[in-house]
Order: C-alpha cells, then structure tokens, then sequence
C-alpha cells in the first residue's frame, strides 16, 4: 500500500537534501502525461541507468545492447500507448538526475525500474522522487489505490519509505508418490535453504539511504 513510513526525523533530513540540491540549479519534479512523446523519456532513462553502476555490471542496464534498448523501447511505447505505463522525473536545469518507471494495472501499480545520477547520490534523488512518488498516489484522483514496489523485504530504502504491507501466502500442492512424500517432508529444509541465500544477496542500491 502506498503509504510512507519515513519518521520526522527522516523526513526533515529530505527536506534538507531538496534544499542543498536545489541551491545547484532549478529543481523540478516531471511526471510523463498521456499525450507526451513517450521516447524521449525513454531514451533519457536508458542513458541515465546506462551511466550508473547497471551501466557499469555488464547485464544489468537495459541500454548496454542494440537488442535490449530496441525491445525495451518497444515495451515501453506499447504501455504508454495503452496508459498503462507511468514515468517520473526529478530533474536539475531540465536534465534528469533520478527517473522512476511504473506499470499500472487495473487500480494498482508495479515499481518496474528506477534510475538516480551517481554525482548527485549524496542528496538522495532516487529517495527524493521516490517520495514525490508517494505524495503523488496520497493526493491523486483515486486511480492508483496500491503500489508494489517489487523489492526484496530486506530493502533498506523501501522498508524505511514505506510501511504498508500485503500478505503473500505460499501453498504447496503435491500429487501422490514417493517423490511427492519426500518433497514434502524436506519442504521446511529447503525453504530454510532459500531464506538463507536470499539474506546473502545485496539488496538493489538503486535508491540510497538517506544520510544520517
């Protein structure tokens, strides 16, 4: 659910990032309206993520390939062709520093990729439009009930911005056999095996903490 967990404190450390940052130039918040060119947002988000550390971990950008811009714009255009497509951008003298990609569906959405300018991580842009992002679903027209952030539950960024939450319930349904008997009284041990690996990946920096 869309709803902020940032405590005062938190919140007031933001609210002084946005003035530092808007000390360097005029700062403004974009979102991408229905009868907008769709690809120069495109192409502005790919180049910003190319130049960041998914540019630099070879598999990780969209823009790195010919093939994966090509099905990437394509993608994109067909969502915002059928407004289901949602973008946001904070930017600094008209030049983006941090673009945020949502998919809508029905009266919810999904965070699909976000972007941040790596010489301006020590004001928190990615932090920065991501909590535009949320004051925008708060005062909204009601089209957008929901949002799911698509991150890992040890985030960070996202356990800090957000504290709204919805139970996920994993079912196991096995037919009958020997292989189904085993795989269900050594269920426990591998989900035990799964928490363990997903505690060891890094979580997706993609949005800073904010600084203390």
């Amino acid at each position: 659910a869309a709803e902020p967990g940032l405590s005062h404190k938190h919140r007031k450390e933001l609210r002084r990032l946005e003035r530092r940052l808007a000390e360097r130039g005029s700062l403004g918040y974009r979102v991408f309206a229905p009868d907008e060119p769709v690809k120069p947002w495109i192409e502005r988000f790919l180049a910003l993520e190319v130049r960041g550390w998914k540019g630099r971990d070879e598999g990780f950008a969209m823009g790195r390939s010919e093939n994966d811009r090509r099905f990437f714009q394509a993608v994109m255009a067909a969502g915002a062709q059928r407004r289901r497509l949602q973008m946001l951008a904070l930017e600094l003298d008209g030049a983006p520093i941090a673009m945020k990609l949502n998919l809508l569906l029905g009266d919810g959405s999904y965070a699909f990729k976000i972007a941040y300018d790596e010489a301006y991580s020590k004001y928190s842009p990615g932090a920065l439009l991501e909590l535009f992002h949320l004051r925008q679903l708060q005062d909204g027209n009601g089209e957008v009930r929901w949002i799911d952030s698509c991150a890992a539950p040890q985030n960070f960024m996202y356990n800090r911005l957000w504290n709204g939450r919805r139970t996920i319930a994993h079912h196991l349904l096995v037919g009958r056999g020997f292989a189904a008997r085993v795989l269900v009284r050594n269920w426990h041990v591998l989900a035990s095996l799964r928490s363990r690996f997903q505690r060891t990946q890094p979580c997706d920096p993609a949005l800073p903490p904010p600084r203390q």
